[in-house]
């Protein structure tokens, strides 16, 4: 049978050195929206790792609507929609993103609306 995330207990680990414990951190929801140009809207906090959506309300290939995965000094542009406009303007499929610590999302150049969502958990 499966059980809820949150019903399962926290791992602790240790090691016959040390009598510290180490406890999960809860998974949080991450639900981010921006409008602002160039703005980074979330980031990848270290030692966690982000499974979700991210998109534009646009989402149009071919136009400046789109969001920017950074990596290092490494930017990709990721064209896919999230918002609520009109189906027409929804050409471009989403895919879940797994990402790791260190990797940001950041807004177009455009200031348009962009959105992350999706959940943080421990690495």
């Amino acid at each position: 049978m499966l059980q809820q995330i949150d019903d399962i207990p926290p791992v602790a680990t240790s090691s016959s050195s040390s009598s510290t414990a180490t406890t999960a951190t809860p998974d949080t929801q991450i639900c981010v929206y921006s409008g602002t140009a160039n703005a980074v809207m979330y980031t990848v906090p270290s030692g966690r790792k982000f499974r979700g959506y991210i998109g534009h309300q646009y989402g149009r290939q071919g136009n400046t609507y789109y969001l920017n995965i950074t990596t290092g000094s490494t930017d990709v542009r990721y064209f896919g929609s999230l918002g609520a406009e009109p189906s027409n303007y929804k050409d471009t499929p989403m895919a879940i993103l797994d990402l790791v610590a260190g990797t940001s999302i950041k807004n177009s150049s455009n200031g348009s609306r962009g959105y992350v969502f999706g959940v943080e958990s421990d690495a």
